[in-house]
């Protein structure tokens, strides 16, 4: 049997992620602005559709397990995954 090779959660996991402040976002897949950074359903604000608006990003904050989220200027949370969103 022959085994494959693992890669690195974390690694992986940083490059699908924004890890320093993008400054000016553009969302290219919808998603959800939040509260918190645990991002349940119970801290859903609005939902933001993908397209040409630019939203600006104040800094990046981690969870508790260490994930990346995005404070936003109005105060709530996005996303940091590149699926989501790109920078502007």
């Amino acid at each position: 049997m022959v085994s494959k090779p693992v890669g690195n959660p974390s690694t992986s996991n940083k490059n699908s992620y924004f890890t320093t402040n993008p400054g000016k976002i553009k969302v290219i897949k919808d998603c959800w602005q939040y509260s918190g950074t645990s991002f349940n359903k119970k801290q859903r604000e609005q939902k933001v559709d993908a397209g040409p608006n630019i939203y600006t990003v104040v800094k990046i904050e981690k969870t508790k397990k260490g994930t990346p989220r995005l404070l936003m200027k109005n105060g709530t949370f996005m996303t940091a995954n590149k699926k989501y969103i790109e920078k502007a």
